[in-house]
């Protein structure tokens, strides 16, 4: 039986731009398909002062994040829902990889699921997604909309 979202994760995929969601829904069936990890959303939109407290507490570096819910101009492939355009959205997720129902952090885990399943599919589906394990301050469970391709407003 393919992998499934928790009720949590189900909760943080809602509050990202459709074009994640879509990315989210896609990779639990290509992960299981190749064998490969379970995963699940660990944060998806926060709010400006939810950022703040990241940044305070060190979590965050930067309150130009794409995890705060903003006002997409791309409504990308799947935005073509009606209250896309009110509706505040996450251009980010957090996600941790699970093997044996344990949660992991190894960057390996991370890399893998970047080259096997998220960059693929993003591909595929004409989604620009980056990655945080690319970044100098590598950041592997991150998984965002580049900005040129989704602003806000």
């Amino acid at each position: 039986m393919p992998y499934k979202l928790s009720k949590r994760s189900k909760t943080n995929t809602l509050e990202c731009h459709p074009d994640l969601q879509y990315i989210i829904k896609e990779a639990l069936k290509v992960s299981f398909d190749k064998g490969l990890y379970d995963f699940g959303i660990i944060d998806g939109g926060r709010t400006l002062e939810e950022q703040k407290e990241n940044v305070r507490t060190g979590a965050s570096k930067t309150l130009k994040s794409r995890h705060l819910l903003q006002y997409s101009t791309n409504p990308g492939f799947y935005g073509d829902i009606p209250d896309f355009h009110t509706t505040q959205w996450s251009h980010a997720f957090d996600f941790m990889v699970y093997t044996n129902g344990k949660g992991r952090w190894e960057f390996p885990l991370y890399q893998t699921m970047w080259d096997e399943v998220w960059q693929p599919i993003g591909k595929e589906a004409g989604i620009k997604i980056e990655w945080g394990g690319n970044w100098k301050m590598k950041d592997g469970p991150h998984i965002q909309l580049k900005w040129s391709e989704y602003p806000v407003k």
